[in-house]
């Protein structure tokens, strides 16, 4: 019987029952044993098959029909599978930007970051299966969801059924075959392809962005305890009167301290080295943000030659600091000149803790008439001071002194001391480590000072009483910088040899770290000896001297967190999506299976599509031909209706009408006719 638009009902819906039923007829297993292991063949009954649509009978029959269904099963691999990966990757971000923890968060965070590894690595390993599955499941969808029966080709079909979104040879062929994209190509292949691209390589990027760090925690059963420690402020020193005793110690300290003198107050990160008050083993464990002064200074030596000379009014300009010494002799009759171009009267310091830098310049010259002129000469020392703030190592920092701040507060003691000029004449400013060096070298009382009536070496031994002795004593000496390492090129007299040390050429490479190491002297002197008068001056440094352990968290830049974080978006987005738009929709067919495309290739039947080799796929032009949309060829008044591969004129397949169902997979219905 023809149905509407001349195509046959019951080629299309009855058919295949007809064909159930005449399997299971007794003729054709008249002489055949009956198998318990397989499912039994459909018994369909004459009243079970499908009636013409114009039925003059209008008895009621059963027949068999459903209609279209929504199947939520795809959601539940979905939503354990993002549950995995959003719970470990934000917990690698939140222990990733955690540096310290108090009592009682131990356990909790190495729990956290073992299970987050976990996760992940079954996240990455169901990655690719999940996407395949959800895209298969959403697939069927969209083939269904199309204007037209000819909006996709059966090969388009076939390939989303295929799911050669994972084949690398379709994407050679979607790129570089001519008319690849057309033949094989659809919205939703190029949308699948993209989301098992992404998802391939989100995990291998994110590992090379992921690393591991120690950090230190206090252990719960450990006894949380809190102390201070009070240092001096620079601010701080300019309420103090200066007096000699930084002179007097940093002059000690040049002629014994030697070359390891009080390193655990010199602090070196990389090529940096500076003077810090506290040992520079020093942390303040828990407590971050923890700020004291540091001073760097830097010695250049140069030998005075040619147009580099001693200045020649030195002692007529005001505030400069000049010596001349003359040391008569048998052999040698020794001028010494010393040249400060610094105001003495002035200090350099400012009045801050924030970042500052000045620079000094000392001139020295020795010469001689006698025959050991060659020995002696004239040098220029110029040293760099850069004073200012760093952070004290803690556990936030990884235990690592900061760098030179150059916009920490401009005073690190509360309240800010402001110095004023108001005070004696007679006190003497806060000095540079150069100038603190030349006076303590070569000021009044100075090894330079008093060696004018030094004895000549071969008197000496002479001599009786405390004289004598005195005078053997201090031949015998080290002679101020000898222990930071000048090395003598001449044995000649006591006083000579010094200035030789300091002056001859051989030791000019010597002497530029020499007057380095001077000049960290000076700073500790000056810390050492300057008082604080009123101690809110000072400044006050909380640490913890706790017992903590180390664990093991992740590590990861801001950098590879938005890398990681944009990666995991630009596939989790659309395949949340794709499982809602598979879940909310009402399919003839929960995926593009073997069986559904079984079903399709019945529709087609042996004229479209007859059983031939076919191993070249991509050859067999019918595909491009034949329509894969799936559409309703019933009539307006049908209350069952039909469906039927790639009709011209056929509907879309409507959610609340009912469809003609294979047994099992109906609901019962009585309809009269």
């Amino acid at each position: 019987m023809e149905a509407r638009n001349g195509i046959p009902l019951r080629s299309v819906s009855a058919d295949p029952l007809s064909r159930e039923q005449h399997a299971a007829s007794p003729e054709h297993h008249s002489h055949a044993e009956p198998n318990l292991d397989e499912t039994p063949p459909y018994e369909a009954s004459q009243e079970e098959v499908l009636p013409p649509y114009e039925d003059a009978d209008n008895s009621p029959v059963r027949i068999r029909s459903t209609p279209l269904h929504r199947n939520f099963y795809i959601i539940v691999p979905t939503a354990l599978y993002s549950a995995l990966v959003i719970y470990s990757w934000v917990t690698f971000c939140l222990l990733t930007r955690l540096d310290g923890f108090f009592e009682g968060s131990v356990n909790t965070r190495v729990h956290q970051f073992k299970a987050a590894r976990y996760t992940q690595s079954i996240a990455s390993v169901a990655t690719i299966p999940v996407i395949s599955t959800v895209c298969a499941w959403a697939a069927a969808v969209y083939v269904q969801n199309q204007r037209d029966a000819y909006s996709l080709r059966l090969r388009q079909v076939i390939t989303l059924a295929d799911r050669s979104w994972m084949d690398p040879l379709l994407w050679y062929r979607l790129l570089f075959y001519p008319k690849g994209l057309k033949r094989y190509g659809s919205s939703f292949l190029v949308l699948a392809v993209f989301i098992h691209i992404i998802g391939a390589i989100t995990y291998p990027i994110q590992s090379l962005f992921l690393s591991t760090r120690q950090v230190n925690i206090q252990p719960s059963d450990s006894q949380y305890s809190e102390a201070n420690q009070m240092v001096k402020s620079i601010s701080g020193m300019f309420e103090s009167p200066g007096t000699a005793d930084t002179i007097l110690t940093l002059r000690r300290e040049l002629q014994s301290a030697g070359l390891d003198a009080h390193s655990s107050q010199f602090w070196t990160s990389g090529d940096d080295t500076w003077f810090a008050e506290l040992s520079n083993d020093f942390t303040t464990g828990l407590h971050s943000g923890q700020l004291i002064p540091r001073v760097n200074v830097t010695a250049e030596y140069q030998n005075l030659t040619g147009t580099s000379t001693f200045p020649s009014n030195c002692n007529e300009t005001e505030g400069w600091f000049y010596s001349s010494y003359y040391y008569p002799g048998e052999n040698y009759n020794t001028t010494l000149e010393v040249c400060l171009t610094v105001n003495t009267s002035q200090t350099p310091w400012q009045d801050i803790d924030s970042r500052q830098d000045f620079t000094e310049e000392l001139y020295v010259n020795a010469s001689t008439p006698s025959i050991y002129q060659e020995e002696l000469g004239a040098f220029k020392i110029t040293m760099k001071t850069t004073a200012g703030a760093f952070e004290l190592p803690n556990f936030e920092n990884n235990q690592t002194a900061g760098p030179l701040l150059n916009d920490s507060p401009p005073c690190l003691s509360k309240p800010c001391s402001k110095y004023t000029a108001s005070g004696s004449p007679y006190d003497p400013p806060l000095t540079g480590p150069l100038t603190t060096i030349a006076i303590a070298l070569f000021g009044p009382g100075s090894y330079a000072d008093i060696a004018q009536t030094a004895l000549n070496s071969r008197a000496i031994y002479d001599e009786i009483g405390w004289k004598g002795v005195l005078d053997r004593d201090a031949y015998n000496n080290l002679y101020p910088l000898q222990s930071l390492g000048l090395k003598s090129p001449v044995m000649v007299g006591p006083f000579f040899i010094w200035l030789t040390l300091l002056t001859h050429f051989n030791n000019s490479t010597t002497l530029s770290p020499i007057f380095t190491q001077a000049g960290f002297l000076a700073i500790k002197a000056m810390f050492d000896t300057y008082p604080t008068i009123d101690e809110s001056q000072n400044i006050l440094i909380s640490y913890s001297n706790s017992t903590l352990q180390q664990i093991t968290l992740p590590s990861m830049s801001i950098g590879g967190l938005i890398v990681g974080s944009v990666l995991l978006g630009l596939y989790m987005v659309p395949l949340l999506c794709l499982a809602l738009y598979a879940v909310y929709s009402h399919p003839w067919t929960n995926t593009l299976d073997a069986f559904t495309m079984l079903r399709m290739g019945a529709a087609l039947g042996q004229k479209d599509l007859p059983l031939l080799i076919g191993n070249s796929m991509r050859k067999i032009q019918a595909l491009d031909n034949l329509p894969g949309v799936v559409r309703d060829i019933s009539g307006p008044d049908d209350k069952i209706r039909q469906m039927a591969l790639g009709i011209e004129g056929g509907a879309p397949l409507q959610v609340s009408k009912r469809y003609l169902a294979y047994p099992g997979n109906n609901d019962t219905l009585m309809a009269v006719r």
